[in-house]
């Protein structure tokens, strides 16, 4: 049983890797192409200090 163990976890990782290879790039590219449609990232200068 312990030495069966391994090899059927591999074909377990081998049928997900097949199964989520064609998506991961598809999910890769959707996310790209929302960042770039956004409004850059602009941040504001140092807050000058208030005197008291």
């Amino acid at each position: 049983m312990a030495t069966s163990l391994s090899w059927d976890t591999g074909w377990v990782n081998l049928r997900c890797i097949t199964l989520a290879a064609p998506a991961a790039p598809t999910s890769f590219r959707r996310a790209a192409r929302e960042a770039r449609s956004r409004a850059p990232v602009r941040f504001a200068g140092p807050k000058a200090e208030v005197p008291r």
